[in-house]
């Protein structure tokens, strides 16, 4: 006696063939989706920050004030931040001579002098080079690379502008009206801003706030750490805790011990390890791979050895 599919039995086979299909093109679809908007995510703000900062020519601004001749007739440019040697350097020229002090191109110029932080210039007739830029190294004065990556820094910056070669002439010094342009070179790791401020002519006294710019990529590796943490704990836990499943081989946690340090030092800037993201994700994770590691291993080793072959006849 045959048995034939009745057609409504081969409608609903049909049916949930075709649903099983959707499903399966709607996960691909849904991978496909959510790959494309974290790209669109990332790229977009990127190319939208780099054409609104495009007009410094790959500077940021940090801090503005003409002279009453509407001119910037120095320039300071703050860079190589330095975590290790806890300062950061400052590069200072000037672009034009401030007004007042020379009455024409053929006239001399009245000797006056550029102070930033401890060190100073005289600008004088004798002077080869008015134009030459003067280097300074400045302490930082507040901050901590234990916040990592949410570390900030304050540093204090003060400039002069005063006319004499020396202060310890017997002479009063006036200050100079000099217009300031600061900037600092974009970069991925600093963001510079101005706190509030005293100003004067001849005279700014700044606290230059520094912080560590939001990368993305601090962010991949707190959720990749914490994900093959999760992962060995999971594997790990039904060997030895749930007994879901027989002992892995060990040197899947063997690997792990070794890979999440090195993914860990691809961190931008180096950090130093003891910061708050080691704090928040390294050291979990390295104990909890290392606990599983020992415990996998004992378990592997007490398997019992597999029955010798069979002998065949």
């Amino acid at each position: 006696m045959s048995t034939q599919a009745s057609p409504l039995t081969d409608s609903l086979l049909d049916e949930s063939a075709a649903t099983t299909t959707r499903k399966l093109n709607l996960k691909q679809w849904l991978v496909a989706g959510v790959s494309l908007i974290f790209f669109v995510v990332v790229l977009v703000p990127f190319l939208v920050s780099e054409k609104v900062n495009a007009v410094y020519q790959g500077y940021d601004l940090v801090f503005m004030q003409q002279s009453a001749s509407n001119e910037n007739n120095l320039m300071m440019f703050l860079s190589a931040m330095n975590t290790n040697s806890y300062d950061i350097s400052a590069t200072t020229y000037m672009t034009t001579l401030p007004h007042g002090l020379q009455k024409d191109p053929t006239s001399p110029v009245m000797p006056f002098r550029i102070q930033v932080a401890q060190n100073a210039v005289v600008v004088n007739n004798n002077t080869a080079n008015i134009y030459a830029p003067l280097s300074s190294k400045i302490l930082l004065s507040n901050g901590t690379i234990a916040w990592y990556p949410f570390d900030t820094y304050d540093v204090g910056v003060e400039l002069q502008v005063l006319t004499g070669a020396t202060p310890f002439a017997s002479v009063n010094a006036t200050p100079v009206d000099a217009g300031v342009l600061i900037l600092s070179p974009r970069s991925f790791d600093w963001k510079f801003e101005t706190a509030p401020k005293v100003t004067d002519t001849g005279y700014y006294s700044l606290t230059v706030k520094v912080k560590r710019r939001f990368n993305l990529y601090i962010v991949l590796v707190f959720v990749g750490i914490w994900a093959v943490t999760f992962s060995v704990g999971y594997i790990g836990s039904c060997a030895v805790i749930w007994k879901r499943r027989p002992a892995d081989n060990p040197i899947i946690f063997l690997s792990a011990l070794f890979a999440v340090p090195t993914f860990r030092n691809t961190l931008p800037g180096k950090p130093p390890y003891g910061c708050v993201f080691d704090v928040a994700c390294t050291y979990f994770s390295i104990a909890v791979i290392f606990t599983f590691l020992v415990l996998v291993s004992l378990s592997y080793m007490k398997k019992p050895k597999p029955p010798p072959p069979a002998e065949v006849v």
